[in-house]
């Protein structure tokens, strides 16, 4: 069943309706500081070189902007002279995971660090043999780590 951007506002308008003033402000804080991920402008830069291809709504135009995010148009940006399509670190993960067979797993850095986080790195071939299983650093927030373990796939392994 797909669930519309309509039926899914309904749905979380019903639940915010039914929910008493403390756990309401609780809930709009926490949505305020939750957003989308997207790559560095260096990561940016290393999956344009190793062949990403895909639409993305933010871009980098470092002729314009430098290294800061611009740009909200939906299209292959890395097909635009002067721009460098920005996607946000899932969509550079499922594109690894789709296209090149690697799949990054970020998890807590337990026992060691429990405040911490690391990456995993896999690549698994057709006949299931291993190729690579890398596990990498330790990582203030999970972001970090997954911008690491792109950067440490793109330079290693495509």
């Amino acid at each position: 069943m797909k669930i519309t951007k309509r039926k899914a506002k309904g749905v979380l308008a019903d639940m915010l309706a039914n929910m008493d003033e403390d756990s309401l402000s609780r809930t709009r804080e926490k949505m305020e500081r939750i957003t989308e991920d997207y790559c560095s402008y260096d990561v940016a830069k290393l999956l344009k070189e190793k062949g990403f291809i895909e639409m993305c709504y933010m871009f980098y135009s470092p002729d314009i902007h430098g290294d800061k995010r611009c740009g909200e148009s939906y299209e292959n940006h890395n097909n635009i002279d002067g721009q460098v399509s920005c996607p946000t670190h899932q969509l550079a993960c499922k594109w690894l995971r789709e296209v090149h067979k690697i799949d990054i797993f970020i998890d807590t850095d337990y026992p060691i660090n429990k405040m911490k986080y690391t990456y995993r790195v896999v690549r698994v071939y057709k006949d299931n043999d291993k190729l690579t299983d890398v596990w990498g650093g330790s990582y203030d927030t999970y972001e970090e780590a997954t911008e690491a373990a792109l950067v440490w796939v793109l330079d290693n392994l495509i």
